[in-house]
């Protein structure tokens, strides 16, 4: 049997590639002889259409060739530029698998005409966990088997050593917009300079990087605020490594690789409870998750880390073995085997 796997470039910054990229590293690949096909970009119009183009163009050659097409993808513009691919694979009678990467957002598309069709000519689909499998299968009532795979993290990910006392920064990192909540965690940044006037704020990404700006001179935190821009590779190891704890403030997520990466080092997270978060983490146990557009409750939470050690430690052990459970590389692709072999 052979997987063709569709879905955003390599070079892209985001969960998509990162979790081709786990896939290709373990045997399910060579098993499946696998080959990505990359029709996206997050670049310029030039770059999207120089992309798209050489991904349809290849796709007439790859798809006779393949039994299943994986398709990485969310429903809306995303969906709609692997159509051509999609219909295409129908031509040829290739079993379809359809990857929504994506978690709140799909209730914006519950009535999606596209969305709709493409997921009822699917032979699977798979989302990010159970939260979204019961949203598809109960509230819009799709007929198409629906199953869900969490996202792999690296098991070579270990847990850091103790250096909880030298790193005084708290973390954030991701493509800059507004949906990320980095205005929330700006306000409640300020409460806490206001008590501890020397921790920090590491914010690594790109994006609206002006806008950003603006909060953090609106609040009055620009010298404990570091803006390093995207980061990657060792860079973005030290950063995460070192980090006191992780702020996700998403309003709207599927399932956040960076989360399960601080967690699988140790790192404590305080989050949103968003997307299908709350399913496999509990609040005072193995994370700390403050209510949606409340910067006093993030602020009170970041400040119960820095003054309670025991809490500390108990959320960082704790969300290790979260990670160790259920979403190693090893355990996550043995589940995709399994759903291949079930076509």
């Amino acid at each position: 049997m052979k997987v063709l796997i569709v879905g955003d470039s390599r070079k892209m910054k985001g969960g998509v590639s990162t979790v081709i990229k786990s896939m290709e590293a373990n045997p399910i690949w060579k098993k499946y002889n696998c080959y990505w096909l990359q029709c996206q970009i997050n670049k310029g119009m030039v770059w999207k259409v120089l992309y798209l183009a050489m991904g349809l163009f290849n796709s007439l050659f790859r798809v006779p060739l393949y039994d299943i097409v994986h398709f990485h993808t969310t429903p809306g513009p995303g969906m709609k530029v692997v159509l051509p691919i999609i219909l295409y694979t129908l031509l040829w009678r290739k079993k379809i698998v359809l990857h929504l990467h994506m978690g709140n957002q799909m209730r914006d598309y519950k009535d999606s005409k596209v969305f709709n069709w493409v997921m009822a000519h699917s032979d699977k689909v798979i989302v990010l966990g159970k939260t979204w499998q019961q949203f598809l299968v109960n509230e819009m009532n799709v007929k198409t088997s629906v199953d869900f795979l969490y996202n792999p993290v690296p098991e070579n990910n270990a847990p850091r050593r103790d250096n909880a006392e030298t790193s005084k920064y708290f973390l954030f990192a991701a493509f800059f917009n507004i949906n990320k909540g980095y205005d929330i965690l700006l306000k409640a940044f300020a409460q806490v300079v206001k008590k501890y006037p020397d921790w920090r704020l590491v914010m690594c990404g790109v994006g609206n990087v002006e806008e950003v700006k603006g909060f953090i001179s609106e609040n009055g935190v620009g010298d404990n605020v570091d803006l390093p821009g995207w980061v990657e590779g060792k860079d973005r190891d030290n950063y995460f490594d070192n980090a006191y704890v992780y702020c996700m403030t998403s309003r709207k997520e599927g399932l956040p690789m960076a989360v399960l990466e601080c967690l699988s080092i140790g790192v404590p997270v305080i989050s949103t409870p968003v997307g299908c978060l709350p399913e496999f983490l509990t609040d005072n146990e193995n994370i700390l998750f403050f209510d949606f557009e409340d910067s006093d409750n993030l602020a009170n939470q970041m400040i119960r880390l820095i003054e309670d050690k025991d809490l500390y430690n108990r959320l960082s052990e704790n969300g290790v073995k979260v990670i160790a459970n259920s979403f190693t590389s090893t355990k996550v692709f043995e589940k995709l085997d399994r759903i291949y072999q079930t076509l």
